[in-house]
């Protein structure tokens, strides 16, 4: 079953970044961003799902990297989640 899931999220996460590059490509540019920002957090919730065998709530970004970062002791993420700004 875990793996399933995993396959699952990282799958719906090719498939909107697939969808934000035909929207990038047809200048369709806020919905791209909206589409690529989607594909990272589905993405972000398959690594942390196969550390923790949960899918974490919430949709911020860079909690879910924060969070990531910590479970794997990840100073170089730990590093790249505190210098990015707070939209």
């Amino acid at each position: 079953m875990t793996s399933e899931v995993y396959e699952a999220l990282w799958r719906r996460a090719k498939v909107l970044l697939r969808e934000a590059e035909r929207l990038l490509n047809e200048g369709e540019y806020d919905l791209s961003l909206v589409m690529s920002e989607q594909a990272a957090q589905l993405a972000v919730k398959a690594e942390i799902y196969m550390l923790i065998g949960e899918i974490p709530k919430g949709h911020n970004l860079r909690r879910l990297l924060g969070y990531l970062a910590s479970l794997r002791d990840d100073e170089s993420l730990k590093e790249f989640v505190s210098k990015t700004e707070m939209c």
